[in-house]
């Protein structure tokens, strides 16, 4: 049997700043836990789940106009190179599917703003991503949404992504990190409730 040695703690606080609702908070994973060895052999191994995160939002009025704007940063360092099992939360893929733990610190900046153009009915939102693969590559991505109220328990979204960086290109010999396929996605979904 496995224990359980991973422990998650939470810190967040809702406060008023400047006629603004906004709230912050601090998470944090430590310890270790068993999981599958990414690099093969012993099929179950001990790795350690190190990460941190800080996040932040706003939420208030432009106008008529509800507007929310969030910003979030998680890092999980890395590990020594010849580690089989490091950070169970600092891994990444190659372009064979491959996973490998990292050696340099992964991270990730999110900033997004979403604004409901016709109140109750329509929104429209931003969101841009800076973030760094546990092989130091970069991983950066934009994201585009929009929403529209059809009706009472009724709502369409569409959104856009593209993401761009040095983890999504792989070097002549086709052994780099990954490819460009599916760096760029559309969605569209209709939700409902009854």
């Amino acid at each position: 049997l496995a224990s359980l040695g991973s422990t998650y703690v939470r810190v967040a606080g809702i406060f008023e700043l400047a006629g603004w609702d906004a709230a912050a908070g601090v998470q944090m994973w430590s310890g270790s836990s068993a999981v599958a060895n990414p690099l093969g052999g012993a099929p179950v191994a001990t790795a350690e789940t190190k990460a941190t995160a800080v996040d932040g939002q706003m939420q208030g009025q432009l106008g008529n106009m509800p507007v929310g704007f969030y910003v979030s940063y998680a890092t999980a360092p890395g590990v020594a190179a010849a580690a089989p099992v490091g950070n169970a939360y600092n891994t990444y893929s190659d372009n064979l599917g491959v996973v490998t733990n990292g050696t340099a610190t992964k991270s990730s900046l999110n900033v997004s703003g979403e604004v409901g153009v016709l109140p109750e009915k329509a929104t429209l939102g931003a969101a841009i991503r800076f973030g760094r693969s546990g092989d130091g590559k970069t991983d950066n991505a934009i994201m585009l949404t929009g929403t529209y109220k059809i009706a009472q328990n009724m709502l369409a979204s569409m959104s856009f992504t593209s993401a761009s960086g040095s983890y999504w290109y792989s070097n002549a010999a086709g052994t780099g990190t990954t490819d460009k396929i599916g760096n760029t996605t559309y969605t569209i979904n209709l939700f409902s409730a009854f």
